[in-house]
């Protein structure tokens, strides 16, 4: 039976098989996770503190959490297949290209920017910070003074 994230799915070779949810893994393959990656549930949770929700973050990156899934999601596809032919197979995967298809399988919404690093436009009067160029520097302000008396004619025109 499938898990809720049917949408997330790898592909080796031209097959592509499920992405198996945490919530959805039996003793079995929380044996396969912690063989792959040292990681128990408690590992999952998230934590308040800043520093220790970095640090969990950083162990479900490690390429160890994304062998384990592959693992999990080819054996279920599988079942026939020992845990070594299964490990045969999926240690062959590229890591960039399983992390690919699985970004593809995510519905564009999930995948739109930050708002930090889109910023949406506010009136130059409530601005409390100069805008940055690519080069770093600070546009100048467009000059709302008009000059008292009209540029003096240079050169020695006749």
């Amino acid at each position: 039976m499938a898990a809720e994230n049917d949408n997330l799915r790898f592909k080796i070779g031209e097959d592509e098989y499920e992405v198996p949810g945490i919530e959805d893994l039996d003793m079995d393959e929380w044996q396969v996770m912690y063989d792959y990656t040292g990681l128990v549930l408690d590992d999952f949770a998230p934590a308040e503190d800043p520093d220790e929700e970095a640090a969990r973050m950083r162990r479900l990156r490690q390429p160890g959490f994304t062998r384990a899934l592959l693992h999990i999601g080819y054996a279920r596809a599988n079942p026939e297949l020992k845990p070594a032919q299964v490990r045969d197979v999926t240690s062959k995967a590229k890591l960039v290209r399983a992390l690919e298809a699985m970004d593809e399988a995510v519905p564009d919404e999930d995948d739109a920017d930050p708002p930090a690093l889109t910023p949406t436009p506010e009136p130059s009067s409530l601005k409390s910070t100069p805008d940055f160029s690519e080069s770093g520097s600070a546009p100048s302000e467009p000059s709302s003074d008009q000059p008292d008396e009209p540029p003096a004619a240079t050169g020695t025109g006749g």
